[in-house]
């Protein structure tokens, strides 16, 4: 690439998975989904087995990743799973 220096990496402005933001206190589909998910004794990995969801996406979304956002339809299977309207995870 012109005007790089050789080996020199370009950075992306992008971290990896394991640097997910941590949960908000404010709220958020992060916060709530924890609370719900602790609040029925599941686990990560039984909620995302339930889901079929790779257990370290879903923990990407409690965490607030911006790189995992749900889907609509992962947010709707979650709350179907929840036995919880998917509105009241965006609360």
């Amino acid at each position: 690439m012109p005007g790089t220096r050789a080996g020199a990496r370009r950075s992306t402005g992008m971290s990896g998975p394991t640097s997910a933001a941590p949960a908000r206190s404010s709220g958020g589909i992060f916060v709530k989904l924890h609370q719900i998910r602790t609040e029925r004794g599941l686990s990560i990995n039984e909620l995302a087995a339930r889901v079929r969801m790779d257990p370290a996406h879903l923990e990407l979304i409690e965490r607030g990743s911006n790189y995992a956002a749900p889907s609509r339809q992962e947010l709707e299977e979650l709350a179907r799973e929840l036995g919880v309207p998917a509105d009241e995870l965006l609360d």
